[in-house]
């Protein structure tokens, strides 16, 4: 007895749209801007990611200052 050969294909490739088909056709340049969107994507993510750093380290510190028992931890504002 024989096993059965699995005929599904390893790879799936994914056929470009039309959309990509003509873009391609005119001599565009999709992948470009795709890769620009993905970039700036990226770098305002890591630029919200080192703001989110810097707050919390200086919540931190304001939270350290308080546990320890002193009071003039926070500088006191004016708001006039």
């Amino acid at each position: 007895m024989r096993a059965a050969k699995a005929t599904s294909p390893l790879f799936f490739v994914q056929e470009d749209s039309v959309e990509e088909q003509t873009e391609r056709q005119r001599g565009g340049n999709t992948s470009n801007r795709r890769n620009i969107v993905g970039l700036v994507v990226v770098i305002l993510l890591a630029g919200l990611g080192w703001l989110l750093v810097h707050e919390l380290q200086a919540k931190a510190k304001i939270e350290d200052c308080l546990l320890s028992g002193r009071r003039d931890c926070v500088p006191i504002t004016d708001s006039n």
